[in-house]
C-alpha cells in the first residue's frame, strides 16, 4: 500500500490551541482530546481547532463512565468507549 488510509497528527496553533489527535479519513478530519479529569467540559481552544482544521466531529475521551455532548460537534466518550468513536470514522 503505497499510502496510509488514515493519518496521525498532533496540532498545536501559535496561540495555544492544540489538539492531542487528529486523524484523517477519506477527506475528512477527526479530533481526539484526551483528559484526565472526572467531567471534562468545553473549552474556547477546542472550538477554535475545530475551526481552524474543519472537523467533521471532537471527541474527548477520559476515564470516566458516561458519554455526554458538550456541543453539536464535541463529544464526550470515556475511554473504555474509544472504539466507538473509531466505528464511526472508519
Amino acid at each position: 500500500m503505497a499510502r496510509a488510509e488514515r493519518e496521525a497528527y498532533f496540532y498545536k496553533t501559535h496561540g495555544g490551541a492544540e489538539l492531542d489527535l487528529l486523524l484523517t479519513r477519506k477527506g475528512k478530519r477527526y479530533g481526539f482530546e484526551f483528559k484526565y479529569e472526572a467531567s471534562p467540559r468545553s473549552a474556547k481552544s477546542m472550538h477554535i481547532v475545530i475551526e481552524d482544521l474543519r472537523l467533521k466531529r471532537l471527541w474527548v475521551i477520559y476515564p470516566g463512565e458516561t458519554s455526554y455532548p458538550l456541543s453539536e460537534d464535541i463529544e464526550v466518550l470515556p475511554l473504555a468507549d474509544i472504539q466507538t468513536a473509531l466505528d464511526q470514522i472508519g
